[in-house]
């Protein structure tokens, strides 16, 4: 199997459908668990750098994993590994960066500490999702 056939390409994008759920809800449960001392600490300008952060956070760990599903799939477990990682940090680093060096409003309201926090949770969701399919993987194989 060359890991491009039908039946392989299909596990892949409900693997990746499955893990890009679970990014969105725990991304969408974070940021409400954290809205209302947001808002009450920084009004609306904190609610929408918030929700920036969570956006760009969880865009990326979504790429990452599709990248990685991929990659794994068509037998490239290295790459697949190296490319997400780069994939899930890089977008966030650049963001932070961006707004670091241009401030405002985004700045201000505290974006990057916001940035930093929803990293540590798809960093974390990412984490157990990666882990969940590699054993899969490895009881296939055994099997």
């Amino acid at each position: 199997m060359n890991g491009h056939d039908t039946s392989t390409s299909s596990d892949c994008l409900v693997s990746w459908v499955r893990h890009a759920r679970a990014v969105a809800l725990w991304m969408t449960a974070s940021y409400l668990v954290v809205a209302p001392l947001v808002f009450a600490l920084q009004g609306q300008d904190g609610l929408v750098a918030a929700g920036i952060a969570a956006l760009v956070c969880a865009a990326a760990t979504i790429s990452a994993q599709f990248t990685a599903i991929w990659l794994a799939g068509a037998g490239q477990p290295f790459h697949a590994t190296l490319i997400a990682m780069l994939l899930r940090m890089a977008p966030p680093l650049v963001f932070c960066m961006a707004i670091g060096f241009r401030r405002g409003p985004l700045t201000d309201a505290g974006a990057v500490f916001y940035v930093i926090g929803f990293y540590m949770v798809t960093l974390a969701v990412d984490t157990w999702l990666s882990v969940g399919r590699i054993s899969l993987a490895s009881l296939s194989r055994k099997g």
